[in-house]
């Protein structure tokens, strides 16, 4: 289990746990400050994402089957950071429109990322389990303070443009493993 943990797959989901993490919890736990200038009650905005979530969350073995695992964190990964960059320009009741697109991203990603490890890595046990739920709260008390900062020096707007660059990155890097989970899958069944 301890050498496991080691492996470059492994350390690369974990790398992608910081990110993950960051772009849902981050913003989700600033969504009252991040929203009060485009809605009137961000709060409202947050109970709607939440429900988007525990629905989207009951019914994620049916897309999990219709996606891979890779291809699900991909398609999270683009709608989280389309969702981010359209609560940078909406106001009002299209708030709610750019949230869903959000929550929509964000619902798949920290279960995925545990299911991935648990189906494709499991000589990790519970260890790499623990691992990645650590990973991802660790970086969710690094982002939030970066956050403050970038909202007391700038616009909200500004703060969620930046806080959009992670699924940015996430879009490459999950692109990336979709591709070699392909590659991997098919020198399987040869």
């Amino acid at each position: 289990m301890f050498s496991s943990v080691l492996k470059p797959l492994f350390l690369f989901m974990v790398a992608c746990m910081f990110l993950t993490a960051a772009s849902e919890l981050g913003t989700t736990q600033r969504i009252e400050s991040l929203l009060k200038e485009s809605v009137a009650k961000p709060l409202l905005v947050l109970a709607f994402i939440n429900g988007i979530m525990a629905l989207g969350r009951l019914f994620a073995g049916q897309v999990v089957h219709k996606l891979s695992p890779s291809g699900m964190l991909l398609y999270s990964a683009i709608f989280t950071f389309i969702g981010l960059w359209l609560l940078t320009v909406t106001s009002g009741g299209m708030t709610f429109v750019a949230a869903a697109v959000f929550a929509v991203g964000v619902t798949f990603f920290w279960p995925t990322m545990l299911g991935f490890v648990a189906e494709y890595l499991p000589e990790t046990g519970a260890l790499g389990l623990s691992i990645m739920g650590g990973a991802g709260m660790f970086s969710v008390s690094i982002v939030l303070p970066v956050m403050g900062n970038l909202m007391d020096n700038a616009s909200a707007a500004e703060a969620l443009r930046t806080m959009s660059i992670l699924p940015a990155i996430l879009i490459v890097a999950f692109f990336g493993l979709h591709m070699y989970m392909k590659k991997r899958q098919k020198t399987f069944e040869v």
